[in-house]
């Protein structure tokens, strides 16, 4: 799984230059709340024709960490 989408729809999403973070940035330290990631999940969802489990949800930290969840479905 290509990281570099997941970023661009965090970018997207954060308005936050895609080049200002990268896969082990916190999603925290780009302004995301709890609902900011459910946004992304989402979107992430939708873009990639994949479903996250809601349980999976509180591991999500950064866009790294949604990369390599997606690895695993």
């Amino acid at each position: 799984m290509d990281g570099e989408i997941i970023k661009k729809i965090v970018a997207d999403l954060m308005e936050v230059d895609i080049h200002d973070f990268t896969s082990e940035t916190k999603l925290v330290d780009l302004g995301c709340d709890s609902l900011d990631i459910y946004q992304i999940v989402y979107q992430t969802e939708l873009q990639l024709g994949v479903k996250i489990p809601d349980d999976k949800m509180e591991s999500i930290l950064s866009v790294g960490d949604i990369v390599e969840l997606l690895k695993t479905l």
